[in-house]
């Protein structure tokens, strides 16, 4: 590629269950339903969301940022990632508010 791509990943962490369906049209994943456009909307929200006391973006390009809303998803969550740090793919993690 002619330019360095940075990219900011997210992954929210949602519970319950999604209907998810590809737009040929405009080639990307949607959710489908009234119930799940609260998860755009959630989604939406947190990428622009600042890290607590603080100016910066929780998404920041180079690194992950898991949102989750109940402590036992994290839990979840934090097993996988001991797992790729045993094998060197990932940092240290940061617990932010």
């Amino acid at each position: 590629m002619a330019y360095d791509l940075r990219v900011a990943s997210l992954i929210l962490v949602h519970s319950n269950p999604l209907s998810i369906k590809f737009r040929m049209d405009e080639k990307q994943f949607d959710v489908d339903g009234a119930y799940n456009i609260r998860y755009e909307i959630i989604k939406k929200r947190i990428d622009k969301a600042h890290i607590k006391g603080t100016s910066k973006r929780l998404t920041t390009p180079g690194k992950i940022a898991i949102v989750y809303s109940q402590n036992k998803d994290a839990l979840e969550y934090i097993k996988y990632i001991h797992f790729w740090q045993s094998k060197n793919q990932i940092g240290k993690i940061e617990f932010l508010e």
